[in-house]
């Protein structure tokens, strides 16, 4: 009697501990585990231009850059907050940086441009670089640090704004 117990008991346990591992298993498949994502996403902004740069995330607010504008969104519903026009033709511009309350973008002619990231107002623009003497003037790359904006050009310069 002992032993029948005791194998039931064994039993049980190991058919407990299947059904846990097989429910387990299947709440938290990912990727990884079953090779299609089955999440959908939360919401979607459709732009009438084209997205020419990764977006930039800082305070519950996304920053998009499109060919001829900047547009914050609201990050949690998608909801656009507000859009400001930038100079664009960019293909492929980099990223737009935040630095505290500005929003840093690049833009054609290797300028940079700050906007307020509550309102979208321009604070600043560089002047455009003179194109006949640079060969490629186009921004590599936008650092912030020290109260200041770093920006290297494929032409190998580096530059700082305050």
């Amino acid at each position: 009697m002992k032993k029948l117990t005791l194998f039931t008991i064994i039993f049980g346990f190991l058919c407990v501990s299947l059904l846990v591992f097989s429910y387990w298993k299947g709440s938290r498949s990912t990727v990884m585990d079953t090779g299609e994502f089955r999440s959908k996403p939360i919401w979607t902004f459709e732009t009438t231009e084209s997205i020419t740069s990764t977006s930039a995330y800082d305070d519950g607010k996304v920053y998009i850059r499109t060919d001829k504008s900047v547009v914050a969104l609201e990050a949690k519903t998608g909801k656009q907050l507000w859009q400001a026009e930038s100079l664009g033709d960019v293909p492929l511009s980099r990223s737009p940086v935040v630095f505290g309350q500005y929003l840093i973008v690049p833009e054609k002619e290797s300028q940079i441009a700050a906007f307020s990231t509550n309102t979208g107002q321009l604070i600043w623009r560089t002047p455009p670089l003179n194109m006949a003497v640079l060969y490629s003037p186009w921004i590599e790359s936008i650092t912030v640090a020290n109260n200041l904006v770093f920006v290297a050009r494929f032409d190998w310069s580096l530059s700082a704004y305050k």
